[in-house]
């Protein structure tokens, strides 16, 4: 079975949970922009989260389906269609009929999850394209056919498509400036008074300069210059660096495995994904935390990820004693 891209979005690519374990060679992390909706989409479809996922990049995406399969599509500022009829996002959606799907993303990133899944080649322990680099599938275009894993199920209808009852709640989006829970770094007790003060509670607006590497802030960190050099240390996503300028960089999930900034703070995993929905204009309001704190919110999140992984599967279960178990293809003992 395969995916024929009729159109493709600014930038879409197959990302997964990121390619761990070689940043010590100089490989970035690489994965989903958006952690948590990317999780979602693949638990919404049956499939083990940090698997090859579609990242729609902003703008229209067109997609010729195969069929059977199930889908889900979420992302913020996302919706989807089938024939022009309106698909709800964050619901699984059971395909029965080969049809285009068309997946329309107003802010940054939106994701597809299907299953059965992608079957993008694995590099470096990840199906993730990083920008600029040969690893993962090339970013997604026109005339692409992309491989998805054989359907195995004869479950028959007359219907193109039918969405599950039940579905995941999306996140509530915030009015105004975005609080993200950042920890202090060790260049931020170097920062003066002015800096500190204006970094724990000012508001700070993304700006237009912004990839999958990283984000930069409009405003301006005062005093900068004054910081002390230092040598290239590890850098990963989340990473909040300042330049001697005063200019704030977020670090993203394709950002370099070093860096010689000095480091201002990091991200909180938990609020990392908040940052993949901004968009030029957005404004964000960091509130610092201890890394108690923060590894509190970490430990939390993965229990809300399991609590969700057996909730869907009630939904599944209570969906094959009203269908069938072919109703969603899914194979024997699941």
């Amino acid at each position: 079975m395969e995916l024929n891209v009729i159109q493709a979005g600014l930038l879409s690519s197959v990302q997964d949970g990121g390619r761990w374990g070689y940043q010590a060679q100089g490989v970035s992390l690489s994965g989903y922009a958006d952690t948590d909706a990317a999780t979602v989409a693949s638990l919404l479809v049956r499939q083990p989260p940090g698997g090859p996922v579609l990242e729609a990049g902003m703008g229209l995406t067109r997609l010729q389906l195969p069929a059977p399969v199930t889908l889900a599509v979420t992302g913020a500022g996302t919706t989807c269609s089938i024939g022009g009829e309106e698909v709800p996002c964050y619901r699984p959606v059971r395909v029965w009929q080969p049809c285009e799907l068309q997946v329309r993303v107003s802010r940054r990133q939106g994701y597809l999850a299907l299953a059965p899944g992608i079957n993008a080649p694995v590099v470096l322990g990840s199906a993730s394209w990083q920008a600029g680099t040969p690893l993962g599938l090339e970013p997604v275009q026109a005339g692409q056919r992309i491989p998805l894993g054989p359907g195995t199920d004869t479950w028959q209808s007359v219907k193109t498509w039918q969405a599950a009852t039940w579905g995941v709640r999306p996140p509530a989006w915030t009015v105004g400036p975005v609080p993200v829970r950042i920890v202090p770094g060790p260049a931020y007790p170097l920062c003066s008074l002015a800096a500190q003060t204006r970094l724990a509670g000012g508001t700070f607006t993304l700006s237009p300069m912004m990839s999958r590497m990283g984000l930069q802030l409009a405003e301006k960190l005062p005093d900068a210059a004054t910081l002390p050099g230092m040598l290239s240390s590890p850098a990963t996503r989340g990473h909040i660096q300042a330049t001697p300028d005063g200019t704030l960089i977020v670090l993203q999930a394709d950002a370099q495995p070093t860096g010689g900034y000095p480091l201002i703070g990091w991200v909180c995993e938990a609020d990392q994904a908040l940052l993949a929905r901004l968009v030029p204009g957005d404004q964000v309001r960091f509130v610092l935390l201890t890394a108690e704190a923060a590894e509190a919110l970490y430990l939390a999140r993965a229990a809300f990820v399991r609590q969700l992984t057996a909730a869907i599967r009630v939904r599944y279960h209570f969906d094959q004693l009203r269908y069938g178990r072919e109703f969603w293809g899914l194979d024997p003992g699941t």
